[in-house]
């Protein structure tokens, strides 16, 4: 039976099954309809004509009233159609199958006003009313057969038993047919709705996988991007950081110049990065014009630096024209023009085989605050053609690539350039000779600082050099206080050593976790947060703070800290509701104007106060006392040998990531401190099958493998986070075991620098041992008892200070209690921290600092 209702269904939808037949269903209703508006007009003007012809003797008199009669019922329905211009899918189905049923009704009539012969006008009526549309097939069966036993009993009433028995024959077979040609019309209608709307539908569909795929592919190099700035970023942050470290602190003239010179290429590494980010910014028009005082001479000393090496390799000559009487010190964004310099003179050394390259720099005064800077390069390389130039501006196309495909680039160079320049209120003028050299030039509006010349802007950046020996902090802050959470211990190395001289209570956490449970018991002035870390990342973290009843900093600024410089990344950050953002490496310089506009005015003592402290100014020779001792000379010696001793680091390797032994005897010494713990972490992860933190963490023990020189395990962990990432689990389960014995074997081969670590212990604490023994009893018997809240403040930067491995930090912050009178019993505590920073145990000495809290 049901089977029989099924393709009862199927014959009502004209073979269709109901998915494909209510596709067209509505469409052909209404074209339908409108057909009907057709046939009743032209219905109403054939009995209008029938009329006048019954009324004129042409036409038989005796049907005059259903002429008539139909006229002024089809007169009736126009005006209905006409006023109602609202018609609904419902309505339209009701007057196409009444127009059916009233054509075949008035066969009936025709055929039976005639009583003489078998009926002939239904007979081509329903042939008509066949190609007529109803939307159902059992509508029309219906429709026909009460139309054909109207007939055959209409017939038997008026006609003779021959023509009665004729009509019956031809009625039931013209509705036999009649409703065939009506089902096969039908369908073939309806087919084409149905293919029409099946091929719309799939070139809607191409059109949405073509919009997915470029979604997709336009997702994935914004992915790629982020990592490449992530991964990038992070090791250049460490790279540029330190070397801040030796521009501040270490007062050797030639030293100050190479570090200067790892300064302007550390730059230039991240400017070919830029390169790529900024394209992506354009492309968003997120990119953004950030105007800052600079020094002009720096810049030019900055852009000689980075080209004069490429121009010597190719013994081309590099010219440096400089108007004397710029002002040297100006308003603009020294970036953005340093960038488009390079990368016009880049591009003009790079396609130039022999002669000279010339950089010809003047302005003219604009107003008494304001000069053009035009700048000019000249080369003599091969010219472009005319029909070329345009080319030139064109993202990662090339000019004449055959002739030029040994020459590197991405062809992105010119490309930003036009549009920096755009941005700044200018644009690249450019004349060339095909075969004899090229002229690039801009102008640019600057805002003047100091009227002081340039001069020789070469003896002014030396004389400028030879000014920087000291750093000057913009600010101090002894009682400020902020906190940085990062999941990378070198950046907070970085972050906390760039800080050192703001005086600043500089607090870390290691993870979102931490940090949540120490914006709960500390307050902070500022925090920076990191955005990827493993299992809560910075956007979660902020989330967790902000909606913590608990935590005792809802109301300071937030701001993040992170690697993903890609296009869109400040917009994310403040939306997700972070205060500002910061990107890596960290510039030392918006580092410090951050904190200057987020740290609380009175916390902050400014150059020039009453209270600034003039020993910053001190010269470093003298803030660096002991740097020549004999005792530090010998700690290097012997680091230098237990070094060369250690097994299963690449030293040259390891060096080039840290510049000297003493830090990297230092990184590793808190390399092999996280061993233990990281192994296990990483182990527990792969056995939970946690693969996301699992990636993290050995991406994190990747990037810390290599600094210290461990190549092979920074491989394998390089392999395991490919592998992570790919959802590759084979690989994973392939290769952790083994990356993972061999990550612990480092735990012995590390051992030896135990040795000296027990040695600068001693030496670390010879002295303040001598002074104890040899105190005055009466002058400590003067000392005042330690307050408890002096103590508790004491307490808690050696806290801080241990988290960042800093001893040098933790010996200064305990010797401001011999200012006061201890208790025996505090004595002895502070003993015992002492005997565990000789063994170098934070975790110990941290326990013991939690013991004594009040």
């Amino acid at each position: 039976m049901e089977k029989f209702r099924e393709k009862l269904r199927n014959l009502n939808h004209y073979g269709y099954d109901p998915a494909s037949y209510e596709i067209s269903r509505n469409k052909v209703i209404m074209q339908a309809y409108q057909k009907c508006l057709n046939f009743t007009k032209v219905f109403q003007y054939v009995m209008a004509a029938f009329t006048v012809l019954s009324l004129m003797g042409f036409a038989r008199f005796e049907m005059l009233p259903e002429y008539l009669g139909f006229f002024l019922l089809l007169t009736f329905l126009r005006i209905y159609y006409h006023i109602n211009k609202e018609i609904t899918p419902g309505l339209a189905v009701f007057i196409c199958r009444g127009s059916i049923f009233l054509l075949l009704v008035f066969g009936i009539i025709e055929s039976a006003s005639d009583t003489q012969v078998v009926a002939t006008a239904i007979l081509a009526l329903y042939i008509v009313t066949a190609v007529v549309f109803t939307d159902s097939m059992l509508a029309y069966i219906i429709i026909c057969f009460i139309t054909d036993a109207m007939l055959i009993a209409s017939s038997f009433m008026v006609k003779s038993g021959s023509l009665a028995r004729g009509d019956v024959v031809n009625g039931t077979t013209f509705a036999i047919v009649a409703i065939s040609i009506h089902y096969f019309t039908q369908r073939e209608r309806i087919a084409f709705f149905v293919t029409s709307y099946q091929l719309s539908k799939l070139r809607e569909e191409q059109l949405q996988n073509e919009i997915s795929v470029a979604q997709e592919s336009n997702k994935a190099k914004s992915i790629f991007l982020s990592k490449m700035s992530h991964e990038i970023r992070t090791p250049i942050n460490a790279i540029l950081g330190m070397n801040e470290m030796i521009l501040r602190e270490y007062d050797d003239p030639q030293l100050n110049e190479y570090a200067t010179n790892i300064q302007s290429s550390g730059q230039t590494l991240l400017s070919l990065i830029n390169d790529i980010l900024d394209f992506s910014k354009i492309e968003a028009s997120k990119l953004e014009i950030i105007p800052v005082n600079y020094e002009l001479s720096a810049l030019i000393n900055d852009i000689v630096n980075m080209v004069s090496v490429r121009a010597q390799q190719k013994a081309l000559t590099l010219n440096i024209n400089v108007s004397p009487d710029i002002p040297n010190y100006l308003y603009g964004d020294d970036i953005r023009i340093r960038q488009c310099v390079l990368n016009i003179l880049t591009n003009a050394v790079k396609y130039t085989e022999q002669g000279s390259v010339t950089l010809n720099i003047t302005s003219k005064q604009y107003t008494a605050d304001e000069i053009f800077l035009r700048f000019c390069v000249v080369d003599t390389g091969i010219g472009i053609k005319s029909e070329d130039i345009e080319k030139l501006f064109s993202p990662f196309e090339r000019i004449e690539e055959d002739r030029n495909r040994s020459i590197e680039g991405t062809g992105l160079g010119m490309n930003i350039t036009k549009h920096l320049l755009a941005l700044m209120g200018t644009h690249l003028e450019v004349s060339s000779v095909y075969g004899e050299g090229s002229d690039f030039s801009f102008e640019i509006r600057q805002g003047i600082i100091d009227t002081t010349p340039i001069g020789d802007f070469k003896v002014t950046h030396k004389a400028h050099l030879r000014n920087k020996n000291i750093h000057e902090p913009g600010f101090i802050s002894p009682e400020g206080k902020v906190l940085v959470i990062d999941d990378n211990a070198m950046n907070l190395k970085v972050i906390t050593g760039l800080l050192k001289e703001t005086r600043l209570m500089v607090d870390t956490a290691q993870s979102g976790f931490e940090g949540l449970e120490k914006v709960c018991t500390n307050k902070y002035d500022c925090i920076f947060v990191d955005h990827l870390m493993p299992k809560m990342d910075g956007i979660e973290t902020l989330k967790q703070m902000k909606s913590s009843t608990i935590n005792k900093n809802p109301d300071v600024p937030y701001i993040a800290l992170t690697a993903n410089a890609i296009s869109g990344a400040r917009e994310e950050y403040l939306a997700a509701g972070f205060d500002d953002y910061l990107s890596k490496p960290v510039d030392p310089v918006l580092l410090e104007a951050q904190l200057m506009k987020y740290l609380p005015a009175a916390k902050m003592i400014l150059p020039g106060s009453k209270n600034f402290d003039e020993t910053i100014k001190a010269p470093k020779a003298i803030r660096r006392i002991g740097y020549e001792s004999g005792a530090l000379e010998t700690e290097h010696d012997s680091i230098s040998e237990l070094l060369e001793s250690v097994t299963g680091i690449d030293l040259a390797t390891a060096l080039s990531n840290t510049g000297t032994k003493e830090l990297l005897f230092e990184i590793v010494k808190d390399y092999r401190a996280h061993i233990t713990k990281t192994a296990d972490k990483i182990e527990s992860e792969y056995q939970d099958k946690d693969w996301e933190n699992f990636t993290i963490d050995v991406h994190a023990l990747k990037s810390t493998s290599r600094i210290i020189g461990a190549i092979e395990l920074s491989e394998m962990c390089q392999k395991l986070e490919t592998a992570g990432k790919a959802s590759d689990i084979s690989t994973i389960e392939t290769l952790t075991d083994s990356m993972l014995d061999l990550y612990r074997s480092y735990l012995q081969n590390l051992s030896p620098l135990d040795t000296l670590s027990a040695k600068t212990g001693d030496i670390g604490t010879e002295g303040t041992a001598g002074y104890a023994d040899e105190a005055d009893i009466s002058a400590s018997k003067k000392k005042e008892a330690i307050p408890v809240s002096v103590l508790n403040d004491i307490l808690t930067d050696v806290k801080t200070h241990l988290e960042d491995f800093d001893y040098t930090a933790v010996e200064e912050t305990l010797a401001r209690l011999d200012e006061y009178k201890l208790s025996d019993t505090l004595k002895g505590k502070i003993s015992e921290i002492r005997e565990a920073l000789d063994n170098l145990d934070a975790e110990i000495a941290t326990e013991i600092i939690d013991s004594m809290s009040t």
